[in-house]
């Protein structure tokens, strides 16, 4: 039998036993414990007595730690002889909760692809709005017609079921009419930053093996890119069909290619099926419906995939799409006028965004947010001083959304209230499985922080041309036959409402403004130039809590900040840069021999 006994007084987060009769008793207050485990023997029972902490432990934890070491003195006892790594900490029960019912989230859909539902709706709503930008308004049966003609262009062109084509655009009207396109022709798009620097650039199209990219007329002399860039503003269509083409995509076929930081040095392309995407914005629009009178806000950098929900999702309802004009996303009041003059219903942010957001709006301009339902934040760690603030926002639902690019934008939703003390990622969405596992894929159970897993419909095809990185990330299930597991390299663990909390990286990847950096990438960039012995690169935070990339460096002599700097831009995008370069005379090292990152490293002047 146990009992189960709060105490206050213990100071910390050690654990004590007494066994009765073998040692004197244990007083918490004499030690520095946490938990104390009081053990006695009567006939043939051993009873134990469990004194806690109650400021550092819940009962809910102290009640599953008990049901546990239960399990494992029934277990030893059953075969003293059983190894240890035999030994289960869950029941058959607990296993089932949690890899089968908290994963019960099968549910039946008509896949297609994202040309087939844009169809559909266009011979719906023909006549509506769909597209707007600040050039002119665009219905859904113009879109339909300009994609129609460009896609035949390019099936002439060579474009077809799984062809990659990069795209170089700044946000436009054009930008999504030529991505429509594109897949409307078979193939995938792979967005490319216009900012990125030309040895990015001509990485990304040597790694795709294209023949020719997609910009427009802003963008068509790209310094150092010698395959055929196809204007779009510049392309005679008139002798093209506008009839809607034959479907030639099956739903496993690629839709997009998203480069992400790599550790390796260089970035690699994540490679998403049209039944991922279709899996994803059918569940978000039975979640959190787009009607015909509302409005999606294109404000996310579309080499994020965050911006998949922008530049499709207004189509899985019946709404429209505003595309905010380039810079206007780092502007608070833009946003707000935006949100204002076009009746945005549903916006995305990534937290730090949405902190400055919510320090900048007046009462005033909370007026002019009426018409906004949903806020969808995703992207980085959702704090509670952030959930504090977004109470302001009254009758708009806040969601926070975790997700991976290899997971297909989302994997799991939580839903704020005025309640809410802080944010767990959630409960995973439709047709996805979610696993809190440790390092030999067993289950953790719910106080214990682990690896998660994603698994399900939306798990990506893998990583283009690194099939030994893919094989590395993507896993058989070891539950589900069949299925696919992606490992995230984020900790979390299961809290006492059944949602998964997230505890940060078990590696060097942070993100900055919702960006995926491997630290390693930018390291190795550094690291290249002759003056640098050896450098890293940490995340830090400034007074005004934003995060930035700070790099020592280890060298004969002080470089200039100047020169480290043009050195890396030469290579990586503006949000991998450090914003400071610091000077070092040693490298910090553990006692094991490895860099210390946790060391607490002053802050540049």
């Amino acid at each position: 039998m146990q009992y189960l006994v709060q105490h206050p007084g213990f100071k910390s987060s050690c654990v004590a036993v007494s066994v009765k009769e073998i040692h004197d008793k244990i007083e918490p207050e004499s030690y520095d414990c946490g938990i104390l485990f009081e053990f006695s023997v009567s006939g043939n029972f051993i009873s134990c007595r469990i004194k806690y902490n109650t400021s550092r432990y819940s009962d809910f934890l102290i009640r599953n730690f008990s049901r546990h070491t239960e399990n494992i003195f029934c277990q030893t006892v059953e075969n003293y002889e059983i190894p240890l790594d035999e030994i289960k900490l869950l029941t058959e029960a607990e296993s089932y909760d949690i890899l089968f019912k908290r994963n019960d989230t099968k549910k039946e859909i008509d896949f297609k692809t994202v040309v087939e539902l844009f169809y559909e709706k266009t011979r719906e709503f023909k006549d509506r709005t769909a597209l707007v930008d600040n050039l002119r308004n665009y219905t859904y049966g113009e879109i339909n017609s300009i994609t129609n003609r460009f896609a035949r262009y390019l099936q002439s062109k060579g474009v077809t079921v799984n062809t990659l084509v990069p795209v170089i655009f700044d946000p436009s009207a054009e930008m999504i009419i030529a991505i429509l396109s594109i897949i409307k022709a078979g193939g995938a798009y792979v967005p490319i930053s216009p900012s990125n620097p030309i040895a990015r650039t001509s990485y990304i199209l040597k790694d795709c093996n294209c023949r020719f990219l997609v910009t427009s007329g802003k963008q068509s002399l790209i310094p150092g890119v010698t395959i055929e860039s196809l204007v779009f503003d510049q392309i005679d269509l008139s002798g093209y069909d506008d009839n809607d083409l034959a479907i030639v995509n099956k739903p496993n076929d690629a839709i997009y290619a998203i480069y992400t930081s790599g550790s390796t040095g260089t970035p690699k392309g994540v490679i998403v099926e049209h039944k991922g995407v279709f899996n994803t914005l059918t569940t978000l629009q039975k979640l959190y419906p787009l009607n015909e009178e509302d409005s999606y806000l294109l404000k996310t950098n579309y080499t994020f995939d965050v911006s998949v929900t922008e530049i499709f999702g207004w189509f899985f309802g019946c709404g429209k799409l505003v595309v905010l004009n380039k810079g206007d996303e780092k502007d608070p009041k833009r946003i707000i006028d935006s949100i204002f003059n076009n009746s945005i219903t549903h916006i995305n942010f990534v937290p730090s965004m949405l902190t400055v957001f919510l320090e900048v709006i007046s009462e005033k301009d909370m007026e002019k947010l009426k018409s906004l339902k949903y806020i969808f934040v995703a992207g980085e760690a959702f704090t509670p001083t952030l959930v504090e603030k977004v109470k302001r926002l009254h009758g708009i639902r806040i969601e926070n959304i975790y997700g991976s690019t290899e997971a297909t934008i989302y994997a799991t939703y939580y839903s704020l209230d005025d309640n809410s003390e802080n944010a767990p990622i959630g409960k995973p969405l439709d047709n996805v499985f979610v696993y809190n596992l440790s390092k030999d894929l067993t289950i953790c159970p719910d106080y214990i922080a682990g690896e998660l897993f994603i698994g399900g419909k939306s798990i990506a095809r893998g990583y283009l041309n690194q099939p030994e990185l893919t094989h590395e990330k993507f896993l058989k299930n070891p539950f589900i036959e069949g299925d696919k597991i992606y490992k995230t390299g984020d900790l979390v663990k299961w809290d006492d409402k059944q949602n998964i909390d997230y505890l940060g990286r078990i590696d060097q990847q942070v993100k900055i403004r919702g960006f995926r950096i491997e630290l390693e990438e930018i390291e190795k960039i550094l690291g290249d130039h002759p003056e640098v012995k050896r450098c890293f690169v940490i995340k830090k935070t400034n007074g005004k809590n934003e995060d930035f990339l700070c790099a020592y460096y280890l060298s004969d002599v002080e470089t200039d900040p100047v020169v480290l700097m043009k050195h890396i831009t030469e290579k990586l995008p503006e949000y991998m840069c450090p914003s400071f370069f610091v000077h070092i005379d040693e490298v910090p090292m553990t006692s094991s021999g490895k860099l210390d990152r946790k060391k607490n490293y002053r802050n540049p002047p």
